[in-house]
């Protein structure tokens, strides 16, 4: 299956090449338009050479993708469209381009070695044996603790319509008080990023029309609590992403990519032509173009602005992760977040893993270093594949993959669920995922 599918990307290679280009410059020209005009951001105008450089940069990581013939394909994918497309922008037009020459370099160095190793495999042999947990029984834990979440937290429940009433929004989210402290907290993280996209798929697939409602169901009272936009989204995109690939399983296995990139071309134009229309469009325009295409790019800027070379603020040293300031006590910033650090106080600017885990943590050395774990734990992944297809496993991290490129790597782990989702496939039982034609 593997080598076939590696045959078919190649005779497309010419394809992913023109999609990748024109994804690249559409970047560019919603960077420019929208987010530099909205936010204020510096665009220093290219010449024709630093154009050209603009894309080569962007394009060749994508000549060694081989399609979602492993789980770490999808790891890498994401990581490519909203994170590393993002980060050549702003370095090249940022007014970076002299002094961070090596972090262009880094995250180039990076992002082909992310592909070329889509197909190792560590640890394989977790998914040898059979698993020891009935997927009913799985889903009947499930059911039980999503109920006690929710009604632990009925007065915390408000169906908000973030088109008309964003401020509404926001308010709610900003005193949110969740019910049953921290673990609950996890609770609810883990139900909207893994288990909850497991059981709408699986209900899907095996036709169980209660219980995708009753999943589906679960996910609004997950936006209800949480207030956060893109759980709202999530649902109804891993459904409209599982019709396609159950249409054409192969379309998705091999294009997956080029679909994403192009749905990230289309989409944001429209929001960007018509934003001006309602207030729906214009919210509709900053969730889609800023909240999901462009964030870090523009968060790229907040950090470099922040740690720089000048060596007035000191890296973290990875003490912002919980369980290593623990021992160390090395944080250098108190009480208060990192995030809200590098904004100076003002809203909280968390930042995927080369931001968070790199550039923050020790700079061009800590990306470097930050890029060799991330290899390991994708690579640790591919062992998932024994129990669930590439292509299905893109559809139920969704979510979650979409968290990772906004938190430190350990926090996805952890808080985002990835952890959850690698033990999971480990202990239940879900064959339906390996094949469901």
């Amino acid at each position: 299956m593997a080598i076939n599918n590696s045959k078919l990307v190649k005779n497309h290679i010419i394809v992913n090449v023109i999609i990748a280009t024109m994804y690249v410059c559409f970047y560019d020209f919603i960077y420019k338009a929208y987010v530099c005009t909205l936010f204020r951001e510096t665009y220093i105008p290219l010449s024709s050479a630093q154009y050209g450089e603009l894309i080569l940069f962007g394009i060749i990581p994508i000549f060694f993708y081989k399609g979602l013939s492993n789980i770490a394909s999808v790891f890498s994918l994401f990581t490519y469209i909203l994170a590393y497309i993002p980060f050549n922008e702003t370095l090249a037009v940022g007014g970076w381009r002299q002094d961070f020459l090596d972090y262009r370099i880094v995250f180039f160095l990076s992002m082909c070695i992310f592909f070329l190793t889509d197909s190792i495999t560590i640890g394989d042999h977790f998914f040898c044996k059979k698993p020891n947990v009935k997927f009913t029984t799985f889903r009947k834990v499930s059911y039980f603790f999503l109920v006690f979440v929710v009604l632990l937290n009925v007065s915390n429940l408000h169906l908000t319509n973030f088109m008309q009433n964003r401020g509404d929004l926001y308010d709610l989210r900003a005193n949110l008080k969740v019910v049953g402290g921290t673990p609950v907290v996890y609770l609810i993280y883990w139900f909207k990023n893994v288990i909850l996209p497991i059981l709408l798929v699986s209900s899907l697939i095996r036709k169980e029309i209660l219980h995708f409602f009753f999943a589906f169901l679960g996910c609004i009272c997950m936006f209800m609590i949480d207030q956060q936009k893109i759980t709202f989204f999530a649902p109804f995109a891993i459904v409209l992403l599982f019709c396609i690939y159950k249409r054409n399983p192969s379309f998705v296995r091999n294009s997956f990519h080029n679909m994403i990139m192009a749905i990230l071309i289309v989409a944001p134009y429209l929001c960007y032509t018509f934003k001006d229309v309602s207030d729906a469009a214009y919210e509709l325009a900053a969730i889609l173009i800023y909240r999901t295409q462009c964030i870090e790019g523009q968060e790229l800027n907040t950090y470099l602005n922040f740690f720089g070379h000048d060596g007035l603020h000191a890296y973290t040293y990875f003490s912002h992760i919980g369980i290593v300031n623990f021992f160390t006590n090395g944080y250098p910033y108190g009480n208060v977040a990192l995030g809200n650090v590098v904004t100076g106080g003002g809203s909280n600017a968390n930042g995927m893993f080369w931001l968070m885990d790199g550039v923050a943590a020790g700079g061009i050395y800590a990306c470097a270093f930050i890029s060799c774990v991330f290899v390991f734990v994708k690579s640790l992944f591919n062992g998932i594949k024994k129990r669930c297809s590439p292509e299905m496993f893109a559809i139920i991290s969704l979510f979650a993959m979409s968290m990772t490129m906004n938190v430190s790597l350990f926090t996805a782990l952890l808080s985002c669920g990835l952890l959850l989702l690698y033990v999971l496939f480990i202990c239940v039982d879900f064959h339906f995922f390996k094949n469901i034609n």
